[in-house]
């Protein structure tokens, strides 16, 4: 698990060496704390930002390990995965972690492993 964010002088330096303002987007996953895009954004503001956070992850297995087990559910492209009875929080945890897999394969082109 991650603990901690990044220092502001890596993001700093990262920025410096980088060509963010040619690339017009940015994606960064699990980030947390969202320093790293708060900081991108107000050294290129015209830049297209996309991140996400790792906390139901998180959340999801902390609960599970402590046995206070949090509810959420499946929407969108997933949706179908509430169909199944995942009683147990093991089972909902597995299939949690099954959803964010296959979420790297939700876009882009169809090819021979991804039919819609």
């Amino acid at each position: 698990m991650f603990q901690g964010v990044v220092p502001k002088e890596c993001i700093a330096q990262i920025l410096r060496v980088s060509e963010v303002d040619k690339w017009g987007r940015v994606y960064n996953c699990c980030s947390g704390t969202f320093r790293f895009e708060q900081i991108t954004l107000a050294t290129f503001p015209g830049v297209e930002m996309h991140s996400n956070d790792v906390s139901l992850y998180s959340s999801a297995i902390a609960g599970y390990v402590l046995g206070k087990p949090i509810d959420y559910e499946f929407h969108g492209a997933l949706d179908f995965v509430n169909e199944f009875d995942f009683r147990e929080p093991d089972q909902r945890l597995a299939a949690l972690a099954v959803g964010f897999n296959l979420g790297r394969f939700a876009g882009g082109k169809a090819n021979a492993y991804k039919t819609s």
